[in-house]
């Protein structure tokens, strides 16, 4: 970059000045500049995130630089204090907050921030494990979720505050770093086993073959409502599947259905099968889960929070590619809301 034209460094705001005064436009999933057609910014991922995450932080192409102003969302962050979270939790993230909020006053002390976010990740890690492991999805309609949602929306906060501020420190050595890496996957499997079980619960079990399957009954699954509950809408079933490791798509749930549950029997191992040649149907025996029940709401938060962990892990890429970037290219993350605080005092 440092080798072509002079970077034109661009921003939410100024794509949309852009936009308006006919100089960008939008071409589907892209941004381009109208005089040359070089692309100023892909849009990504759309779906509001749960916790102010953004859909992109840095990008480059050809000789626009792109960045997210993140002090509006660190700020978001910082003022977000009424979250219940598990108690030996509480004091440490209020403590992240007060660096957050202290930082997007002083523009100083972001050491603070990657320093805490390091030392209490581990807490929250081992805490939200533990909980999930211990977690009886039985028992989910007599369990006050709220402390444990709220640590959950809490710990991407903190791995989203660790990546910008590891970023803002230490730029040029970020594409090293193996423990956001590590910690982002660690926090996504543990959320997905559990997500996967609030929407059907399964066991693994070994074939005649000797090779492990998943077993699906889909008696009682979240499944079974968004297909043949009313009140479940189908439309909904494309997003919820892309987080579910068990199935590609939506279509391979539907015939799931078809292959398993046709005639009103499981054609599975251990199952019993009674053709039927003069009604053919999809049968399950199945109690009706409420659309507010706390399952479905689980399985709802569980979903936002894995597209939340995606963004977190696609701004760390983001990150990482700028390795061969020069500092002198990137735009400096909070010097321009720097000089709009300085310009509001003076004013």
């Amino acid at each position: 970059m440092s080798n072509n034209k002079t970077a034109l460094k661009v921003s939410d705001k100024s794509i949309e000045e852009g936009i308006a005064q006919g100089n960008f436009k939008e071409d589907g999933i892209l941004i381009r500049d109208v005089s040359n057609g070089q692309v100023v910014k892909v849009l990504k991922q759309k779906e509001e995130s749960l916790n102010h995450i953004p859909s992109t932080f840095i990008q480059v192409h050809h000789n626009y630089i792109y960045q997210a102003d993140l002090s509006p969302i660190l700020e978001a962050i910082s003022h977000e204090r009424e979250s219940s979270l598990y108690n030996e939790l509480e004091e440490q993230y209020n403590l992240v907050l007060d660096y957050l909020d202290s930082f997007n006053t002083y523009d100083t002390g972001i050491e603070k921030v990657h320093q805490i976010c390091l030392e209490i990740s581990v807490s929250f890690d081992n805490k939200i494990r533990r909980e999930i492991e211990a977690l009886d999805i039985d028992e989910l309609e007599k369990i006050d979720t709220e402390r444990f949602v709220g640590s959950l929306n809490a710990y991407v906060k903190i791995l989203f505050s660790y990546i910008v501020s590891t970023y803002i420190l230490h730029r040029d050595k970020f594409s090293k770093d193996k423990v956001i890496i590590s910690k982002i996957l660690s926090f996504e499997g543990a959320v997905r086993s559990l997500y996967e079980q609030v929407l059907a619960k399964s066991s693994k079990q070994k074939n005649k073959d000797g090779e492990l399957i998943n077993i699906i009954p889909m008696e009682e699954s979240l499944y079974s409502m968004y297909l043949f509950d009313d009140n479940y809408d189908l439309h909904d079933l494309d997003r919820l599947v892309s987080y579910d490791s068990r199935f590609s798509t939506s279509l391979q749930v539907i015939n799931f259905f078809k292959k398993h549950l046709k005639n009103g029997s499981f054609q599975g191992e251990g199952y019993g099968y009674r053709d039927n040649d003069d009604e053919l149907k999809i049968s399950i025996r199945s109690k009706r889960i409420s659309k507010e029940s706390n399952r479905n709401k689980m399985a709802i938060v569980l979903l936002r929070i894995l597209e939340d962990i995606e963004k977190l892990k696609e701004i760390r890429e983001e990150v990482v590619s700028l390795k061969n970037l020069s500092n002198e290219d990137v735009l400096q993350n909070f010097s321009a809301t720097s000089a709009n605080k300085k310009n509001q005092s003076d004013a």
